[in-house]
């Protein structure tokens, strides 16, 4: 499934429905294309278009076939998601941050996830939101928010391959006030060109780009486990930081 997804001039794509996207395996071409302050819309093969994130992330969690139930669950747990798409907005609001990481890490002190059994665009969104601030990075390190920061980990580490290869580069130019290209090549083909329109696909790929990186100056890390275990996400993400220190002679 191929997309567009349509935003503002001045703005970046939403992490959340970049993250999702790439979970769901669609393919979405970003244009830069709208007014100042205008919600992204999604347009679809059909034409029809969808307009706002979290209106976007409940259709791509409901056609999504490679990870089940990411949005369609039982009306109970549908309406839990709703609700934490919803609360997800009072991480952007810097007097109410830090209450909103209380908030969830009291829910999550007995879950694994926000709602049921199961990852579910919920998760995602407000994961994303975590990810593109350096706050949180900060909060993480003083342990206030331990359960918060069990799950964060926990979904960094399960989905690596998807998620960190585009979210540092999208923190990066976030911070700086660039556009943020977020292009993951498909099926090994790169004319070395870059038109107006930005590419995210996760499904049939086998070469990751990374923009904007200088020659010998890029420097992968390797995040520890928690627990002490070797996961399987971080043996990917360990053959990433290979492929990027050896493709960029960085270290």
């Amino acid at each position: 499934m191929d997309l567009k997804l349509l935003i503002a001039l001045d703005e970046t794509p939403p992490l959340s429905v970049l993250a999702v996207a790439s979970l769901a395996a669609v393919s979405l071409t970003v244009n830069p294309s709208l007014t100042s302050e205008s919600q992204p819309v999604l347009v679809l093969n059909d034409g029809k278009e969808l307009r706002g994130t979290n209106e976007i992330l409940r259709y791509l969690g409901r056609t999504a076939t490679t990870i089940p139930s990411l949005y369609e669950r039982d009306d109970t747990e549908t309406s839990q998601i709703d609700y934490w798409l919803e609360y997800a907005l009072t991480f952007s609001s810097g007097s109410k941050y830090e209450g909103a990481c209380k908030h969830v890490d009291e829910y999550l002190l007995q879950c694994t996830f926000l709602v049921g059994h199961s990852l579910s665009i919920a998760d995602i969104t407000i994961w994303s939101y975590l990810a593109v601030g350096k706050r949180w990075q900060s909060l993480m390190k003083s342990k206030k928010y331990p359960s918060v920061t069990r799950w964060y980990n926990m979904i960094s580490s399960e989905f690596a391959t998807v998620l960190n290869d585009f979210t540092s580069a999208y923190t990066k130019k976030k911070d700086s006030g660039k556009p943020v290209p977020l292009k993951l090549k498909e099926n090994g083909q790169n004319n070395g060109q870059q038109g107006p329109n930005e590419v995210v696909s996760a499904s049939n790929r086998h070469e990751v780009d990374l923009p904007y990186a200088e020659m010998g100056k890029v420097v992968v890390r390797f995040a520890p486990e928690p627990s002490g275990y070797l996961h399987i996400g971080h043996a990917k993400a360990a053959l990433l930081n290979e492929y990027f220190a050896q493709n960029t002679t960085g270290k």
